[in-house]
């Protein structure tokens, strides 16, 4: 079996003052983050400036401000698998009935400006493989 060598590291942001500190010790060293989405912003970037650590975050949206990449559940899949459930209820079938289901369809975006000023190469399999690219 192969095994990556990876290693986790927890950096916890309560107060502003604490974000800046986080990411500047995990900008020392080769990192891709994973913040939370409610903590996700501008903050691993210079404001107006370039990234400085490569973060994949939950929602397309900070790839489009320049995050490096998404990968989350699809939303619009998750948004019509929901309106199968409301159909059965509007006809009738008990709500308890239908089973639980966990998310099948998730979406990957990657920013192909963001990975060069990290210092990035994207592999070409991994860009056929996207989803979708932001410019």
């Amino acid at each position: 079996m192969f095994r990556l060598a990876i290693k986790l590291i927890r950096v916890a942001f309560r107060e502003a003052g604490e974000t800046e500190r986080g990411i500047e010790q995990l900008a020392r060293q080769p990192n891709v983050v994973r913040p939370e989405h409610r903590s996700a912003s501008r903050a691993d970037r210079d404001p107006g400036g370039p990234p400085r650590i490569a973060g994949i975050y939950p929602f397309r949206f900070f790839v489009t401000i320049g995050g490096l990449a998404s990968y989350w559940v699809d939303r619009r899949d998750q948004f019509r698998r929901t309106a199968v459930y409301v159909a059965r209820d509007f006809k009738g079938e008990s709500p308890a009935d239908p089973p639980v289901q966990t998310p099948i369809k998730f979406e990957l975006l990657i920013n192909v400006q963001t990975a060069p000023m990290l210092g990035l190469a994207v592999p070409p399999s991994l860009l056929e493989s996207a989803d979708g690219m932001t410019e």
